[in-house]
């Protein structure tokens, strides 16, 4: 039966496939014995205008919010090139075998190189490239979100590390802190953050505690420079004074709670300092034994 007495293909994305196949083999044999530069570069851009759904299909697959698709689009058409202009017909796998990895290495380094908001260690930054593909993948076979054990199977991955690319993942895009906040009329991210450090409200507070230490007795204030300076565990100051664990522990419940009453009663500033606030606790010696 000749050629043109053939019934059709049963598959049509098969036979536009294997069509694209032979008539990227031929370009890429035209442009390997083409020796004009100009004419070699038509022909390579030929294939990669022929093979640019797998670019587009790389791109599609590791997209993300927080960058733009036309951004990655670029790239991923740019490592399509360069598959192109490296391949050898004859050599190797095919070229779509040969284009695939090339494309995605060239987006994978996109992302490690110019995506992120807050760069994690590079080991983290290839975990959330396989989580996210692997994401891409389970949903649709799926048909719902793949939980984390799920997803540490399917790229051999720890679950410990799969949960910390999850939460890197969120690192590619950063809202100002300028930025209006959601759902409120007034007021930015900026001013919902608290201070962790206002140096003006410690040196207030430090202040005031100061001057009220110094209404303790010689031994509170004793028990809490051994338990806060020197650094002692309760039972340790015990064995200093000679005393039990548990009389340590009420001894220092007491002075917390008459400590936070004074503050309160007097504000900042508390008393007026003794004249010898500012010398250091003595230290009873170790052999001074108190009921």
């Amino acid at each position: 039966m000749s050629p043109l007495m053939q019934p059709p293909s049963g598959d049509p994305r098969r036979e536009a496939q294997r069509c694209r196949h032979d008539e990227t083999v031929r370009l890429l044999d035209l442009a390997a014995a083409e020796p004009c530069p100009r004419r070699r570069t038509e022909l390579i851009n030929d294939v990669v205008v022929l093979n640019r759904e797998i670019a587009l299909g790389v791109a599609h697959r590791y997209h993300r919010p927080g960058v733009e698709m036309e951004d990655l689009e670029q790239v991923a058409l740019l490592g399509l090139t360069k598959a192109a202009r490296r391949y050898r017909p004859g050599r190797g796998p095919s070229f779509s075998a040969y284009a695939f990895p090339t494309v995605a290495g060239e987006v994978k380094r996109y992302f490690r190189d110019s995506t992120w908001s807050v760069r994690p260690p590079r080991g983290l930054q290839e975990a959330v490239l396989a989580v996210r593909a692997a994401q891409s993948d389970l949903a649709q076979q799926l048909g719902h979100a793949p939980t984390s054990e799920q997803l540490a199977e399917v790229t051999e991955l720890d679950a410990e590390v799969v949960n910390s690319a999850l939460v890197a993942g969120e690192s590619f895009s950063a809202l100002s802190l300028d930025a209006p906040v959601h759902g409120a009329d007034e007021g930015t991210i900026g001013e919902t953050i608290a201070d962790p450090c206002n140096e003006f409200d410690e040196i207030d507070t430090s202040a005031a505690l100061r001057s009220t230490v110094r209404t303790l007795s010689e031994r509170e204030r004793l028990i809490l420079s051994l338990r806060f300076d020197q650094e002692m565990t309760q039972e340790q100051i015990g064995a200093r004074l000679g005393v039990s664990q548990m009389q340590v522990s009420r001894t220092l419940a007491r002075v917390f709670a008459c400590l936070r009453e004074r503050l309160q009663d007097e504000g900042p500033g508390g008393q007026p300092p003794h004249e010898d606030g500012d010398r250091q606790l003595p230290v009873e010696p170790a052999r001074r034994r108190t009921a």
